[in-house]
């Protein structure tokens, strides 16, 4: 099935994968933005289809700690107890030196730092190794 100049297209990646059908749309001046991964070519028309109807941002890779943070505590936190939210916003303070970083870019060894380094309760390390 051809699909519309512009709505983008569907491939399959070689290999045993488990979502072997990668979703892409094309960028103005050329190259692809990839939107996400099926595991068959419906489930790949069906995410093309939703992008398509109400586009989202696809440029994940410069999103920031503190960005992240924000949207978590925009969507997830408001589910949480009072002292569970607290306590994950007193674990995130000590991560005051990562909160500009872009997210991908974070290595385990950085935030592992940022944890030791807060010399805090052990009940208080495990806040900060949850954060989103």
């Amino acid at each position: 099935m051809k699909l519309p100049s512009g709505y983008g297209s569907i491939s399959k990646l070689s290999g045993n994968r488990r979502r072997p059908y990668i979703v892409r749309k094309s960028k103005e001046g050329g190259g692809f933005s990839i939107i996400g991964y099926a595991a068959t070519r419906e489930e790949g028309l069906e995410l093309l289809a939703q992008y398509n109807q109400n586009p989202w941002d696809i440029d994940r890779a410069k999103i920031t700690l503190q960005q992240l943070y924000d949207l978590w505590t925009e969507k997830k936190a408001p589910k949480l107890g009072k002292a569970n939210q607290d306590s994950l916003r007193a674990a995130f303070k000590h991560c005051a030196a990562l909160q500009d970083v872009p997210y991908k870019e974070i290595k385990a060894f950085q935030m592992q730092d940022t944890i030791v380094g807060s010399r805090k309760t052990h009940a208080a390390e495990n806040f900060q190794k949850t954060l989103p």
